[in-house]
Parts: structure tokens; sequence; C-alpha cells
């Protein structure tokens, strides 16, 4: 009986309706009296699209070409190339039609930074963590800036240490959503690692000196439960130093008069450089978690929030003395520039059960609450109804919002 040639060889052919994979083949001996053969691949990687939760209300998350509508989706990667180290310029310097710059000298503008989507009003646009609606800020745009006469959300109270995306809807938000998102969607997705961590740290400073600003954060996930829970956890602190763009203060010091004026100012030596316009100082420290357990085996429990605490100190514009309305020159012979102290403390908590029923019901509980509070002071100033008797430090009030929510999500997909 004939028997086959050894040792033999195992080769495959090419064929062209073969998949990607095929098109790179090789040819391998085959030992004699071999009984098993061992013929190692070549492993290749094919990244998925971005599984988007807003811009969609079918019962499940979907991916960007799956969706009705385009969706920008900004990873944690991509908005710390930006080299900012707040939320509303990382974004600002990555997303189209997105809008957040610091103003100077603008009230309470200078604490929380106005920001937009596609041109509109900052209350136009609707922020969501986690798909739940995120509250709004206490300060009140009354100044000449973007945004004027209205509220919007203090994004920089979120640590970005602790966000995995940012995803932003500008198209067709207000016909989901309502008409609070006209100008369009941003959704923060944090981050649900179980474990491990990541340590970060930056260090900048202007081109001109000042403004020099550090950033630390610290996020590390642990695992819950049996049942893929964990619990992640954030902490971060952040200082920048003012900046300043002002140039010497050029109106008139003492006397209405220009010759009389120029005189007292030469014979008084007055520094005309008194006035500072720039960023804020910022003091500011954050905390935030992110978790989720199982309930028994259809049931979980997941519940979302932080705190935010801000030290911020804005100017204002020089009081010349010759002003009499503001002046009481006993007190400051030679004018004031008045300095803006505020704190901005921010809290958000959100608690809620998800499960999906035999019948194929998807039923999302949950309950919410945020709150926003600036204090905020006035020092080197005077009151002049009090003359020389007029205090020079003041507390000028507080700025607070609360918002409570209750939302119930039931749904279901069918064919």
């Amino acid at each position: 009986m004939p028997t086959a040639p050894s040792p033999w060889k195992w080769k495959t052919a090419t064929c062209w309706w073969c998949p990607t994979w095929a098109t790179s083949l090789r040819e391998i001996e085959v030992p004699a009296g071999a009984t098993t053969l061992d013929v190692p691949m070549k492993t290749t990687t094919h990244t998925i699209a971005d599984v988007i939760i807003v811009g969609n209300r079918a019962s499940e998350a979907r991916t960007n070409v799956d969706l009705p509508v385009p969706v920008d989706v900004l990873t944690a990667k991509e908005i710390t190339k930006t080299g900012q180290t707040e939320l509303g310029q990382m974004i600002h310097f990555t997303a189209p039609s997105f809008n957040s710059t610091k103003h100077a000298i603008s009230n309470v503008t200078s604490y929380v930074d106005p920001a937009t989507l596609r041109g509109l009003g900052p209350d136009q646009t609707l922020v969501l963590v986690n798909g739940k609606r995120r509250h709004q800020s206490s300060a009140l745009n009354v100044n000449n800036v973007v945004g004027r006469g209205s509220v919007g959300t203090d994004l920089n109270a979120i640590p970005t240490a602790a966000i995995e995306r940012v995803e932003i809807l500008r198209d067709g938000a207000a016909a989901q959503y309502g008409s609070d998102a006209i100008a369009g969607i941003v959704n923060i997705v944090l981050k649900k690692n179980p474990r491990g961590g990541v340590l970060t740290g930056n260090y900048g400073i202007t081109a001109k000196g000042d403004g020099a600003t550090y950033d630390t954060g610290i996020n590390f996930g642990l695992p819950v439960g049996k049942r893929d829970g964990f619990l992640n956890l954030t902490a971060q602190g952040h200082h920048n130093d003012p900046t300043d763009r002002s140039g010497d203060y050029t109106g008139r010091v003492y006397d209405s008069n220009k010759d009389k004026d120029d005189a007292l100012v030469a014979q008084k030596g007055f520094n005309r450089d008194v006035t500072k316009y720039g960023t804020a100082k910022n003091t500011m420290g954050q905390f935030f978690y992110n978790g989720e357990v199982a309930l028994g085996d259809k049931w979980r429990l997941y519940s979302f929030g932080g705190y935010s605490y801000k030290d911020m100190t804005a100017y204002g514009f020089f009081r010349n003395p010759s002003n009499k309305s503001r002046a009481v020159l006993s007190l400051f012979p030679n004018g004031y520039n008045p300095v803006f102290p505020a704190t901005v403390q921010d809290v958000a908590s959100t608690v809620g059960v998800r499960s999906k029923t035999a019948g194929g019901w998807n039923v999302d509980l949950s309950a919410g609450f945020g709150q926003n509070v600036i204090k905020t002071y006035a020092n080197h100033t005077v009151n002049p109804s009090y003359g020389s008797n007029s205090p020079t430090n003041f507390y000028t009030g507080t700025n607070k919002f609360g918002q409570a929510l209750a939302n119930v999500n039931v749904s279901k997909s069918l064919k």
C-alpha cells in the first residue's frame, strides 16, 4: 500500500473572495509523524466607533455611525492636549462653535465663565453629567459680556481628571431634550474604571511672566461587590495667579483741567499704573465620585456627584480722587482701585436605580440635587455716604441657586 511522502507541506491558496486577513499566506512544513500542528497567528486590532449616550432615545447606547444626528466626542486625551487646565477652556480649544472665555472687571462673570454653543446664550445649552441634568450657576451676567442677562452652568466646577469623554450634540437637541437645549447639549461622562488610577500635574506661566498656574489631580477606582461594581474617586487642586494686561491710566486724576491736573500729578508723584485688567486669581479644590453596584440579579444602584470650592479675587476700575461722588480723600487721597474677592461653592449628587424587566422594558429611576453659592466681597473701597467713617472692606451679598430633580425613564425597543 503506497504511503504519502514525508515530510509534506500544508499550503493555502489565494482567492479573490477571501477576507483581508487571508491575503498574507505562508507555507509551514509539517514534520514526519506529527499528530498536532501549532500554527502561530498574526494578531491585528480594529478600533470600533465610540459608544454614545446622548443624541438618541433608544434603550441602549449607540455608536457614532448609528446616531440620527452628528455628535462630537472629545476624549480625555484630546482635551488634555489643549494645555488648558479648566474644562470650559479645554472644550473651547477643541470643539467647533463652543466658546468659553474669561472676562476681567465683569462683576460675577469674573467668577463663572459663560459658555456658549453656536453663538446662542449660555442658558440655551443643556449640560448633562452621565446623561442627567446638571444644575446652573447662581451668577447672573449683568455686565456687557457674552450672554448678558442669562445664567449658565459652571463647567469649571467639574474636575478634568474625573472625565472619560465629553459628548456635544448640536443638531436636533431641542426636539429630543426640550427648549433649554436650543443651542445643543454638552454631556460629560465620568470615568468608570474599577481598578488602577492616574496622577496628573501641570504647570504653566504666560509669556509676560504672570498668571502662573499649578494644577494636580488624582483619579483611582475600586471594585465593589461581585458583579462589575465600582467606585471611582477623583480629587483635584488648582491655582492660578492673576494676569494684568492694562496700560497706564490716561484720564484726569485730581482736576478736570488738564494743565492743573498735570501739575498735581507731577507734584504728588502719582503712578498711573493703577488698574489691573486680566483674569482673576483662583484657588480651587474639587472632589468627585462615580459608583455603581448590583442589587440582586436585575437591579443596579448608581450614584455620582461632587463638591467644588473656589477662592477667587477679581479687580475693578480705578476710582480717581476728582470724582467727588465716589471719593473720600481722607481715606484715599490719591484714589483707589477696588478688589473683589469671592468664594464659590458648588455641590451636586444623583442617586438612581435601573433594571431591564423580563418583558424587555428598561426602567431608570433617579433623583438628584445641585446647588451653587457665590459669596462676594469688596475690599479697598469706600461708601462715600459715610465719609471718613466709611469702612474699607465690605460683604456685598450672596447669590444662591439650588435645583432638585426626579427622573423616571421607561423605554423599550420595538422591531
